[in-house]
């Protein structure tokens, strides 16, 4: 299980989501989230970083998208 910085001590359904995908990372792995947290709308901007030793950086944006938009 990755560690996550800063902690994420309350979390709502997305959170829990997104927690549970990323727990299934490797114990080297680093969960971040930026100082500054993406305005609702923001498209394009980083929500989180993975940092692992050996595999470096990764930045993700996740988009919320009905799943009936992904069935059609």
């Amino acid at each position: 299980m990755p560690l996550f910085i800063p902690e994420w001590t309350r979390a709502s359904g997305r959170q829990l989501q997104l927690k549970r995908v990323l727990n299934a990372l490797d114990e080297a792995s680093v969960v971040r989230q930026p100082l500054r947290k993406p305005q609702r709308g923001e498209t394009g901007t980083p929500e989180l970083f993975i940092e692992h030793p050996e595999r470096g950086w990764l930045a993700l944006a996740v988009v919320d998208t009905p799943f009936d938009a992904l069935d059609g």
